[in-house]
C-alpha cells in the first residue's frame, strides 16, 4: 500500500520474473478484502487476477479487458511484460484523439451563430463557391468552412460583424483554423502539433468571448 501510495497507482502487478505474472493488488481489491474481513496482511491476502493483452491485440479487444478490470498489462513479442494500460491511459488518449474534433465543432457552432446574427441570407449565398452551381444555401450551415473566410474577408462584410477586435488578425488566425481543419478532416497521418492545438483552444476561447 505504500508503494502504491507514493507512486500514486491504483494497482500493483505481482510479477515473479517478466514473464510470470501471479496476480495483481488494487485499491479496490484491498477494499474488498477488508470488507469480507480478511486480514490482508500478504500480498497473497487481496490479490486479484491480471488481464493480459498482447503487443499486437486489437485496440476493440484491448479497450474490452481494460474496461471491465482497470487495466491490463502487456505482453511484448517475446512474452515478457512490456507495460500497464489502464483507463485513466485511454481517457487520455481519448481526449488527445477527439479534443481536436470538438474544438473545431465548437469553433464553428459559434462562428455560424455570429454569421447567422449578423448576415441576410442573401450576403450569405454569395460567399458559396461560384463554381459549386448545384448546392443550395438557405442558412450558413450549408456553407463550408472555406465559404465562412470568403464571407468575413472583405473590408466591406466588416461592419457587420459589429465588433471593435482588428480585422486582419482575426482573419489570419481564421485561416490558420480553416487549413488546421482541412488537415484534421483529412486525416493527416502527421500528430497534431501542440501549437495547433493551443491555437484551436485560444479560437474557440475567442469566439465564446465574442459570443457573449
Amino acid at each position: 500500500m505504500t508503494t502504491m501510495m507514493l507512486h500514486d497507482f491504483s494497482q500493483l502487478p505481482v510479477i515473479q520474473n517478466d514473464r510470470d505474472c501471479k496476480g495483481a493488488v488494487t485499491w479496490q481489491s484491498i477494499a474488498t478484502a477488508t470488507a469480507l474481513g480478511k486480514a490482508c496482511n500478504t500480498v497473497n491476502d487481496c490479490m486479484v487476477p491480471a488481464e493480459e493483452v498482447a503487443w499486437n491485440a486489437s485496440l476493440l479487444e484491448a479497450i474490452q479487458k481494460v474496461v471491465a478490470s482497470g487495466f491490463a498489462l502487456v505482453r511484448g513479442p517475446d512474452r515478457r511484460f512490456q507495460g500497464i494500460v489502464t483507463v485513466v491511459d485511454l481517457s487520455l488518449q481519448f481526449r488527445a484523439l477527439s479534443e481536436p474534433f470538438l474544438l473545431l465543432e465548437q469553433i464553428e457552432n459559434l462562428l455560424r451563430s455570429l454569421i447567422r446574427e449578423r448576415f441576410s441570407v442573401e450576403e450569405i449565398r454569395k460567399a458559396k463557391h461560384e463554381a459549386d452551381t448545384s448546392r443550395k444555401v438557405d442558412d450558413v450551415s450549408d456553407l463550408t468552412f472555406g465559404e465562412y473566410v470568403n464571407l468575413l474577408e472583405p473590408r466591406e462584410a466588416w461592419p457587420n460583424l459589429k465588433v471593435s477586435f482588428e480585422r486582419e488578425s482575426f482573419i489570419e488566425k481564421l485561416k490558420e483554423v480553416r487549413d488546421l481543419r482541412n488537415d484534421i478532416m483529412h486525416f493527416d497521418p502527421d500528430p497534431l502539433e501542440d501549437d495547433d492545438l493551443v491555437l484551436l483552444r485560444n479560437f474557440a476561447a475567442f469566439l465564446e468571448m465574442v459570443a457573449r
